[in-house]
């Protein structure tokens, strides 16, 4: 008997956990002509191939950002299993530095057409390197798209917001994260629709999104002002239980949108980052999913 490598959800928490991974790949759905394509150094194969493929068609200059981290070594393991990649070298090397090489070896990109940061660490460092880069080989982009890790994608899109929230005149950002993974229950158990090629598996795509939620918070582990002060604060999100909308509140006037049904029976006040964009349309419910995630993630490890 084959063992499920993750057990099947209940039909409830699998959509909140589908919701919730979209809203955090924030994908403007659109890619119009950009001036340049900023990827930040990631380990899923979907997002790194759209960065590139969008910068050769569109004939814009790449620029990567990422050095050596806590998860570069996800990124080695991933172009080690891709049947065309896996003959760069990676150990030891910053994340740039490997993109770098797939942009110029398999899509072509000219190497003066590439810039490298690789010395960034963390979306803060991301956003601040880039947009030093940016200034200082005379780039005035007046729109650039992002790409990076869905599950980072809005906290990513937030931080360029609050790197740039001070500068006279900014880019317009468009935000597109190449891929928004949807799971789904299969007879071998819960899986990536359309097979997941390139990215992660899938315990480690639920810690990635519970794991994303808190760091969006304003408060002293959030990234917040009140805490890392990495992100633009946008709006002051309360959300109830009714089947009533959202009841969104920004510095100048209340807004109204539609939302499901919360899970949570008590209302809830939250303060997230979104870049002027939908705020979390989910249920309140995120402490429970962390519980239910880590008691399946003991029960399969005990079978597996």
């Amino acid at each position: 008997m084959t063992l499920a490598l993750f057990p099947c959800l209940p039909g409830s928490t699998l959509n909140a956990v589908n919701t919730v991974g979209a809203w955090l790949a924030q994908d403007d759905r659109r890619v119009p002509p950009v001036d340049i394509v900023i990827l930040a150094g990631n380990a899923v194969i979907p997002a790194i191939d759209a960065a590139c493929r969008i910068a050769a068609e569109q004939n814009v200059p790449l620029l990567i950002s990422g050095g050596i981290g806590h998860s570069t070594t996800f990124l080695y393991a991933a172009v080690a299993k891709h049947p065309r990649y896996n003959t760069l070298p990676t150990t030891g090397r910053a994340e740039a530095a490997i993109l770098a090489d797939i942009a110029r070896e398999f899509w072509n990109i000219p190497a003066e057409k590439i810039l490298i940061d690789d010395q960034s660490t963390n979306c803060g460092e991301n956003a601040r390197f880039s947009w030093h880069m940016m200034k200082q080989k005379g780039l005035n982009a007046g729109r650039v798209l992002v790409v990076q890790d869905p599950t980072m994608q809005r906290r990513t899109m937030a931080t360029f917001a609050r790197v740039f929230r001070d500068e006279t005149v900014s880019p317009e950002w468009i935000s597109h994260p190449g891929v928004t993974p949807v799971l789904q229950n299969s007879e071998d158990g819960l899986a990536f629709s359309g097979g997941g090629e390139g990215l992660w598996p899938v315990e480690r795509y639920l810690s990635l999104v519970l794991g994303e939620l808190p760091r969006l918070r304003d408060d002293i582990n959030g990234y917040g002002p009140a805490g890392r002060d990495l992100l633009r604060t946008w709006t002051f999100l309360m959300r109830w239980r009714t089947r009533g909308p959202f009841c969104v509140m920004t510095p100048s006037s209340p807004t109204r949108w539609s939302a499901v049904l919360c899970c949570s029976p008590l209302p809830v006040c939250a303060r997230f980052y979104a870049n002027g964009h939908l705020m979390l349309p989910v249920c309140d419910c995120i402490d429970w999913l962390t519980r239910f995630f880590f008691e399946i993630s003991h029960k399969n490890s005990l079978i597996g």
